[in-house]
């Protein structure tokens, strides 16, 4: 978010989240520095009852300067019959927002892996393979982008796990972190990041 206002700003900051979602839970939320060189986890108000949560900025934030923070969430929202695995993802903008971008990454030993609406493009992000984006500009408040994902896969272990216990032969002294990161957790994953607004997953 950027303060266009000629006065410095600090405020409350209040974000939807699908909490209705299965299994829903809130994993990281920090913001950064002005410089952005450091992040601070932030204490957050959780109403559920609004599906947001809320928080002050850390900082002060100068005219024109960016703020920038970052919410990592989970939640249980595949379909399972036998090997082929589904979801249905609806990203809903609550603000006016200058660039969207969404991107899934194919979990390991996915197969059929079919995307609707068809990506525009395919890009490797972090060195990643496998990772399909769609990029939304000047997206109003209350737009809806909805998606289809569906593959095969006959591996239950989430590929996070998969990666740790390759990591783990390699190296002894080897110790996994004890929340999964979303852009390479099991099974189907998404990203959602803007220019002025950021949700972005936290980097390890």
């Amino acid at each position: 978010m950027v303060n266009n206002s000629n006065q410095p700003l600090t405020g409350r900051i209040e974000i939807p989240l699908p909490m209705k979602d299965k299994d829903f839970r809130i994993g990281y939320v920090a913001d950064y520095s002005s410089d952005f060189s450091k992040t601070y986890e932030i204490e957050y108000i959780n109403d559920p009852e609004k599906g947001t949560i809320s928080w002050t900025t850390s900082e002060v934030i100068a005219p024109n300067e960016r703020y920038k923070f970052v919410i990592e969430f989970f939640s249980d929202s595949i379909h399972v019959k036998k090997d082929v695995k589904s979801l249905q993802y609806q990203f809903k903008s609550f603000a006016d927002i200058d660039l969207v971008n969404v991107t899934f990454t194919e979990p390991s030993g996915a197969k059929n892996v079919t995307l609707t609406p068809a990506p525009a493009e395919k890009q490797k992000h972090g060195g990643k393979e496998n990772t399909h984006s769609y990029f939304f500009q000047d997206v109003k408040a209350g737009e809806v982008k909805n998606f289809t994902l569906s593959y095969i896969r006959s591996e239950s272990k989430p590929t996070s796990e998969l990666m740790n216990a390759k990591t783990s032969e390699k190296t002894t002294d080897y110790k996994p972190t004890n929340v999964a990161i979303g852009a390479i957790s099991g099974i189907g994953v998404l990203s959602v990041g803007a220019i002025t607004f950021l949700i972005r997953k936290r980097k390890r």
